[in-house]
């Protein structure tokens, strides 16, 4: 186990880094990142839109972030991800993809950093001793979801070019009854970072970074896959 001041220290680190707006850093050409619904990405049961109705919130729903690190590396210490939720033009989120505002601990999403039963993509985390964050917000139209992770040295494993790894699931309860679901949203992957040996940190951007929720046949995620754009800033 990690030392009490070691533990805190990293806590804090991480809660630093998910309120903090994200640092410029190198762009891979080479790296790829994924979404999919229900499995790893390129699996025969991976979805991009997925069909939920509400009124059973025993039922999860489980999102993929999948990665192609794009180059090798004796160790993977660390990944950040910024994960957007975009209402169609014109529409408004309804009130499930609230989750609760500025928040570290959101409402019916959680993350999981472990292996499951998916054997056909290598999974880089033992789960064991490392330690992660989750912070999300929203307004009328966007949610905005960003996650941390990170494994000390000696729990730190090698990455090889060409192979894929998923680097976290987010898990989703479904809508309770009564809960309003025709309001299809586009969840997008917008960025991720990677902490690799050497203090190389590469940026990804690229991949196939969208998956939609309830769009049954509307492209919901069509007006929003142009070139990454800077946030503007403003303030609260």
């Amino acid at each position: 186990m990690l030392r009490p001041a070691s533990a805190a220290a990293l806590l804090l680190a991480l809660g630093l880094l998910l309120l903090a707006p994200p640092a410029p850093r190198a762009v891979s050409d080479e790296s790829q990142i994924y979404l999919s619904w229900r499995a790893p990405y390129g699996s025969p049961r991976a979805l991009q839109d997925l069909a939920v109705a509400a009124g059973d919130t025993t039922r999860e729903d489980t999102l993929y972030l999948t990665c192609d690190i794009g180059t090798d590396s004796p160790q993977l210490n660390s990944m950040t991800g910024r994960l957007l939720v975009h209402a169609k033009i014109g529409d408004t989120l309804s009130s499930y993809w609230h989750f609760g505002h500025a928040t570290e601990d959101p409402q019916r999403v959680r993350v999981l950093w472990g292996s499951d039963s998916a054997r056909a993509v290598r999974f880089p985390w033992s789960g064991a001793r490392g330690m992660g964050g989750i912070h999300y917000d929203c307004d009328a139209g966007t949610g905005e979801l960003r996650l941390i992770y990170a494994v000390p040295d000696d729990q730190a494993r090698p990455v090889a070019y060409g192979d894929r790894y998923v680097l976290a699931r987010l898990v989703f309860q479904r809508p309770a009854a009564g809960a309003d679901v025709r309001h299809p949203v586009c969840i997008e992957w917008a960025r991720a970072t990677l902490g690799l040996t050497l203090n190389f940190e590469p940026e990804v951007v690229r991949g196939d970074r969208f998956v939609s929720w309830n769009a049954r046949g509307v492209a919901v995620c069509g007006d929003f896959r142009g070139p990454l754009k800077p946030k503007v800033w403003k303030p609260r």
